[in-house]
């Protein structure tokens, strides 16, 4: 008679496709197709979250009787740990549907369930930033020490051995190519990596 969802798969397909997503994105489309399937909503509008993160307010809340988006049936705060902060905008349910108090906890489920994925992800780049920054200034700081040291060893074959001085000139030449094209990309097949280490 209510024309409830059923809200526990409801989760459970959200859950699949949240596990799915690679981006921000990705959970926005997710969220979105959740609330228009499960409330039929007629839409789901992604914003920047218009409170102070201080703001301890429900999760969601009738945003027209606040006044924060007159235009909007509801408004629902995604509890991600750094900003930005985002939130959705729930237009009007079909048939004028009101929100029963199982839709508010559901909400409140993807909500939180959609601001963990978020913060997975940012979690992740951050890390993905942090170690091509750290690639990046080790390969700046042992690049000329490597090539001083080598070119002092070649410099002491030539006279001592030259024909070691041959070989290992050519040595240090597929290191300095192979370390170039490396640093353009960020996986190598391992037979070349050996080699790289074998120079």
């Amino acid at each position: 008679v209510l024309r409830r969802p059923d809200y526990r798969s409801t989760l459970s397909r959200l859950n699949q496709a949240l596990d799915r997503a690679t981006t921000e994105a990705d959970v926005q489309a997710s969220v979105a197709v959740t609330l228009a399937s499960a409330l039929g909503a007629t839409q789901a509008r992604w914003v920047t979250d218009p409170l102070p993160p201080t703001d301890l307010r429900l999760v969601f809340a009738d945003a027209a009787a606040d006044g924060w988006l007159p235009e909007s049936g509801g408004f629902i705060r995604l509890d991600t740990a750094e900003a930005p902060r985002t939130a959705v905008t729930l237009g009007a349910l079909e048939d004028g549907r009101r929100l029963l108090s199982d839709d508010r906890d559901l909400l409140d489920a993807i909500a939180r369930l959609a601001g963990r994925r978020i913060n997975a992800l940012r979690a992740d780049d951050a890390r993905r930033l942090a170690t091509e920054a750290e690639l990046r200034a080790l390969r700046a700081q042992l690049n000329p020490h490597f090539l001083f040291n080598a070119l002092t060893t070649i410099g002491y074959l030539i006279t001592a051995a030259p024909s070691r001085a041959l070989d290992t000139l050519l040595r240090l030449t597929n290191v300095l190519r192979a370390v170039l094209r490396q640093s353009h990309i960020d996986f190598v097949p391992l037979r070349e990596e050996l080699a790289l280490v074998q120079d």
